[in-house]
């Protein structure tokens, strides 16, 4: 039995896409947010999705539905989409890095962090998330 459940688990790790430096990621995530000012969830996270070692596709598609919705709640009230922003990155012992992206509205903006992750000598992509809270920005 831990044969086959170590044999379903390999195809997952084993064709992970890779992201061999920091410069890469960089690339990888304003291609990402390229995207998101787009309005196309879909897009962003299927560009993301082969860094994203271990998490399940069922995972990806629950998160692409509630970031769905949560655009068309706040369009009425954040304005329209006037395009995205890289603003700073930080890196910890060289095995944790963030990124920090700004997606730009009429009327307010949303924070984007992505904390990536490197266990050997490959980046992998560990989470991402967002925030309204403007007042993150200057701490």
């Amino acid at each position: 039995m831990r044969v086959l459940i170590l044999l379903l688990l390999l195809p997952t790790v084993a064709f992970a896409a890779e992201i061999k430096d920091l410069s890469e990621a960089r690339m990888l995530l304003d291609d990402a947010m390229a995207s998101i000012a787009k309005d196309d969830v879909r897009g962003a996270f299927s560009k993301l999705k082969p860094y994203w070692v271990g998490l399940p596709d069922a995972e990806i598609e629950v998160m692409i539905g509630k970031l769905t919705d949560q655009q068309r709640l706040i369009a009425p009230r954040f304005g329209k989409v006037l395009g995205t922003q890289y603003v700073s990155q930080k890196v910890v012992a060289d095995t944790a890095a963030y990124f920090l992206y700004i997606e730009k509205y009429e009327n307010h903006l949303i924070r984007w962090h992505f904390y990536l992750y490197r266990p050997k000598d490959k980046w992998h992509l560990n989470s991402v998330n967002f925030d309204d809270r403007i007042q993150g920005l200057f701490n």
